[in-house]
Formats: C-alpha cells, structure tokens, sequence
C-alpha cells in the first residue's frame, strides 16, 4: 500500500483507481440483476438507458411502438367495424392486428415477442384508443393481463 497511500492519506491516483473499480462493479451488479430477471427494466435501473424495440428489422422505442398500435387499430378498426361497435369498449390484441397483416411482430431487445392490446372506447361518435404492451423488458401502465393471450 506504499504507493498507494502516503504519510498524509490517500493520493488522487488511489482514490480514482478505487472509484473506477467501484462503477465497474455497480455496471457489472446491474447487469447482473438484469440478466437473471430481478430488474425488469433497464430504464428503470438506470436512469436515462432506453431499452428498444425491432419492429419490421427497425429499431424503436416503447412510445413509438405504442403509437404503430394505435395507427394499426385505428385502420382495423374502420377496415373491420367501420367505426361503429355495439359496446362501449372492444379490445384489439397485438396477435390480431399481425394475424390480419396491419403491424409485423414486435420482438424487444432480446429478441423475445411482445404481445399487447388496445383498447378502443366508444364515446358517442368519437373513439379513444389506449394501447398496452408486454415484453420481457417493458410493461405499459395500466396493462391487465386478462385482456391479453
């Protein structure tokens, strides 16, 4: 420990060589924790990381996944129902929206399919569309696993 530490306590050198193994740890412990499924999501461990998407080979975020369903539902939607249901409320899942060719499979970033829904609500003539995702890195708020298979 001579070089390390003089008379006087620790040296710049030492104590920057001890904070640059400490983050390589505290990389290495998240990562860990990630890989082994204690963390659900990287965005949530680290603030500032966004995890992604591949949607027809692109890469894209969570935002703009849930927005190519809400565009793919919207189509279905008028392409299918003209617009109109009988209930207040009917729900899309991802399967069918693939199923009938209006979106590709969504795979997160490790290569895992996503599944999800969106739920459309009738308020008089207008609709309201909410998408909800699931993937092994990302979940939506509000997503109910009931309205999914």
């Amino acid at each position: 420990m001579g070089d390390i530490m003089n008379k006087k306590g620790w040296t710049l050198v030492g104590e920057l060589f001890v904070f640059l193994i400490a983050i390589i740890f505290l990389i290495y412990s998240i990562y860990g924790l990630y890989r082994l499924g204690f963390v659900k999501s990287v965005d949530k461990a680290i603030p500032g990381a966004k995890p992604q998407l591949i949607i027809s080979g692109r890469i894209v975020n969570y935002e703009s996944a849930e927005s190519n369903l809400v565009n793919a539902t919207k189509r279905y939607v008028f392409d299918k129902h003209n617009n109109s249901f009988n209930s207040d409320v009917i729900v899309v899942r991802v399967n069918t929206l693939i199923e009938y060719g209006y979106i590709s499979t969504i795979r997160d970033s490790r290569n895992k399919k996503c599944s999800g829904y969106v739920k459309v609500y009738k308020n008089g003539s207008n609709l309201s569309y909410y998408p909800y995702l699931n993937c092994s890195t990302y979940k939506s708020i509000g997503y109910e696993k009931d309205y999914d298979f």
